[in-house]
């Protein structure tokens, strides 16, 4: 009996780990192109596979918050092929039930059941980025919408990567590649999810909502709002439909090269840090201004600059 009770154990085991390795991983899918004036568009193959797929919770509990983010986890899994607009539209009914079941919905509760089913794990992300990393602006508004947020995480990181490939990396902090990232991000954002919500996550990334003091905020921060603008009106001015979003960045390099202004307001892309003619890193370092970074010397102006071809790739 012994040994049979052993045989029949063993292919239990076995059987759950099958079942546990065939959900583990879920292959990420492109981006989908909501907005309703938009064709759809060929997209990048840039996800890096399950950096952006939901783990099931491990918070274990009756909470009804809880339940809620399980079975957003569970519809994200099962539900791959869907579009964006189709995985809103469950978030949407699911909200519905929540609020049948709550009566009135906490938004402090929201953000704490979202904070306690999403990773803490500095390695891996889910739901736009890792928890630590968020402002509570990005926290309240990831809350309500997580799906929008994996496609947010997924753009910024190309976003980033488009940069690494066409600007030397002395211009990634705010120079010329600072200023195409943000904008480029706004600017998919823009295509692939919708334009609200780009202007809120663009904002709840500075830790701002919308309402803030624009002329109150710092120079550097004032410069990331601005190029996020650029990017918006950028993308919204050409309606580049049918574009991928290799060729939204191909295009966004040009425009931040040759300081290309939006045509619904006029602004062009800024930046606040220029490269300096100074050599020595020693040297460099001993001014407050300047910054060596990486291999060479910067210097901050603490004014809007137009941006250029300075330290462009091509």
């Amino acid at each position: 009996m012994n040994k049979y009770k052993k045989i029949f154990l063993s292919c239990i085991t076995v059987c759950i780990i099958i079942l546990m390795n065939g959900t583990a991983t879920v292959e990420a899918t492109d981006i989908e192109v909501i907005n309703s004036d938009s064709e759809e568009s060929s997209v990048d193959t840039f996800n890096n596979g399950s950096n952006y797929m939901l783990k099931l919770p491990l918070v274990k509990s009756n909470n009804p918050y809880d339940i809620y983010y399980h079975d957003l986890h569970t519809y994200y899994y099962n539900n791959s092929d869907k579009t964006l607009a189709e995985k809103n539209e469950y978030l949407n009914q699911r909200l519905i039930q929540l609020k049948s079941e709550v009566k009135i919905i906490d938004e402090e509760e929201l953000i704490l059941a979202y904070e306690r089913n999403t990773t803490t794990d500095t390695n891996e992300r889910n739901y736009y980025d890792t928890i630590a990393n968020l402002t509570s602006q990005e926290k309240s508004l990831c809350a309500r919408n997580p799906f929008n947020c994996i496609e947010a995480g997924k753009l910024k990181d190309y976003a980033v990567k488009r940069t690494n490939d066409n600007w030397l990396k002395y211009t990634h902090y705010q120079g010329n590649g600072d200023a195409y990232r943000h904008a480029l991000w706004s600017a998919l954002m823009y295509k692939n999810i919708n334009p609200d919500f780009t202007y809120k996550l663009g904002l709840a990334h500075e830790g701002l909502t919308p309402g803030y003091d624009y002329n109150s905020q710092p120079v550097d921060k004032k410069m990331d709002i601005h190029n996020n603008r650029f990017g918006r009106e950028y993308y919204n001015d050409r309606k580049y439909k049918g574009l991928s979003n290799y060729d939204v960045s191909y295009h966004m390099y040009y425009q931040i090269k040759n300081n290309s202004k939006s045509l619904s307001s006029g602004i062009t892309a800024r930046r606040i840090r220029v490269h300096s003619s100074i050599k020595n890193s020693t040297v460099c370092n001993k001014t407050s201004q300047h910054k060596w970074y990486s291999g060479y010397c910067t210097k901050y102006v603490g004014w809007y600059m137009n941006s250029t071809g300075g330290g462009g790739k091509y």
